[in-house]
């Protein structure tokens, strides 16, 4: 005799509940999603945390997953998944971003849509080229996907992504080019700064240029021609930009 799994019961530690968004690039930017952050501070079931997303949450379509631990690895999630779309009457869009460096198959083919964050050098990291022609070959995951490059004004991370860009572009997937920003770090002691000599709006000036960037129209100049590919855009992250007016996040 066959004994259903009762996936309720299952644990799973997140780094927060989800929260209202936005998805801040890609082919949904802007779009509202609840964010869903992966971490270590909350140790829940899979029906408490259901229940949470749909008492609080009952029209919002969109769940973006995204995190310091990629949430293709982290214990748990997959199991949630299909408990949540199992026994929910509302669909769920379920998103990720991944950096790829390691995942779970049977995760993966259980998601809507995968942006897959291209690692540039000034990471130092490197998205696995493995990872990008499975997922770009899978013929479950190969129209799910869609590709994204954080870059700074480096030469080296500028002739990358062009280097790129190419060949991403056979797979026929969308591909965005979005300027990188003030690391967290930076932020905080630029704001401590600016708090204690009462000059804030001059770190706000700061911040609303990309990071190592002059302007927009010096990030843009420089990608302008790879648009000439099929499905390449470039813009901002979105929410970077919101991101920018929560000093109080910041201390």
């Amino acid at each position: 005799m066959h004994t259903k799994i009762d996936y309720g019961i299952n644990r799973l530690v997140i780094g927060d509940y989800p929260k209202p968004n936005i998805i801040p690039y890609g082919t949904h930017i802007g779009t509202p999603c609840l964010e869903f952050i992966t971490g270590e501070l909350i140790n829940t079931t899979n029906q408490d945390l259901r229940e949470v997303v749909n008492s609080e949450y009952p029209l919002t379509n969109r769940i973006l997953i995204r995190g310091d631990k990629d949430p293709t690895i982290c214990d748990g999630l997959w199991s949630y998944i299909k408990y949540h779309n199992d026994t929910s009457e509302k669909r769920r869009i379920w998103q990720i971003i991944t950096n790829g460096d390691k995942y779970d198959v049977k995760f993966l083919y259980n998601i809507d849509h995968i942006i897959i964050n291209v690692q540039v050098p000034s990471t130092g990291k490197e998205t696995p080229p493995e990872f990008i022609s499975w997922c770009g070959e899978d013929k479950i995951l190969q129209t799910k996907i869609e590709f994204v490059f954080s870059v700074t004004c480096s030469a080296e991370d500028i002739n990358y992504a062009r280097y790129e860009i190419p060949k991403l572009s056979t797979y026929k997937r969308p591909i965005t080019i979005i300027p990188s920003y003030w690391n967290k770090e930076e932020t905080q002691r630029q704001f401590k700064i600016c708090e204690k000599n009462n000059c804030l709006q001059v770190f706000e000036e700061q911040q609303a240029q990309p990071y190592g960037w002059k302007s927009y129209l010096q990030f843009a100049e420089a990608f302008v021609d790879t648009l000439r590919y099929p499905k390449v855009r470039l813009h901002p992250d979105l929410q970077r930009i919101f991101g920018l007016k929560r000093f109080d996040e910041l201390m």
